[in-house]
């Protein structure tokens, strides 16, 4: 199923933001951890930021996840 962009991801050191279009909020989480192998990148945080599994955020992010949220793209 295809989402529609909601918003946009900042990737620190040690921190990752969501931010939702129409809100002047932003959500904030911790890094857990990255992998990833060539262009392929996860970024696993330490809470939930995202509403719906496949959640799509601009630069192609996507967003999934039971107990945290992880951040995902394939470039």
């Amino acid at each position: 199923m295809q989402h529609e962009i909601v918003g946009s991801v900042r990737i620190g050191p040690e921190w990752a933001s969501i931010k939702r279009r129409g809100t002047s909020g932003v959500d904030t989480a911790r890094i857990l951890g990255r992998s990833g192998e060539g262009d392929d990148e996860v970024i696993y945080l330490d809470r939930i930021l995202h509403r719906q599994d496949g959640e799509a955020y601009a630069e192609g992010w996507r967003a999934c996840g039971a107990l945290v949220t992880q951040l995902f793209r394939a470039r």
